[in-house]
């Protein structure tokens, strides 16, 4: 084999690893931190045409939780879920409490659901086969979209 040859299979064996993790940073941006004023959970659950049936105050365990609310959304069908809302100090504390999230197995400390990431603000939705989820995300991501930075 040949000098050449040498570093043609290094730069394949490079490009074949480097390329996929180049495609997750692309497709998958983090999150920008802002603090964020009113209810945007609330206000996507009104745009959507979800009804709140209830809200309760809640404090998630993690450092740099300032509190949030718990939220009974119900849809048009009478299907209901409960979202929770948390916001964050910062950038760093909010991060570590996705990390924590996402580092449980389902079912091993892990609750099954997803995490919306919307500036300081973190939302839990548990599973959902109603399609609430699907509702919320898009209006969040048009909100998000409107918001000057």
């Amino acid at each position: 084999m040949s000098r050449a040859d040498e570093v043609l299979v290094i730069i394949i064996i490079l490009a074949l690893v480097l390329i996929p993790f180049g495609w997750v940073f692309v497709l998958f941006p983090g999150h920008t931190y802002y603090v964020k004023t009113g209810e945007p959970l609330q206000q996507a659950a009104q745009n959507a045409g979800l009804t709140i049936v209830n809200t309760s105050p809640v404090q998630w365990p993690f450092p740099g939780a300032t509190g949030g609310t718990r939220y009974i959304l119900e849809d048009s069908a009478g299907n209901t879920v409960t979202v929770q809302t948390q916001t964050f100090e910062s950038m760093q504390s909010r991060d570590a409490a996705i990390q924590a999230f996402s580092a449980q197995t389902v079912g091993k400390g892990r609750p099954i659901g997803t995490i919306l990431v919307h500036g300081q603000e973190l939302i839990y939705i548990p599973a959902d086969q109603t399609g609430i989820l699907a509702l919320i995300a898009s209006e969040l991501k048009a909100m998000e979209k409107s918001m000057p930075l």
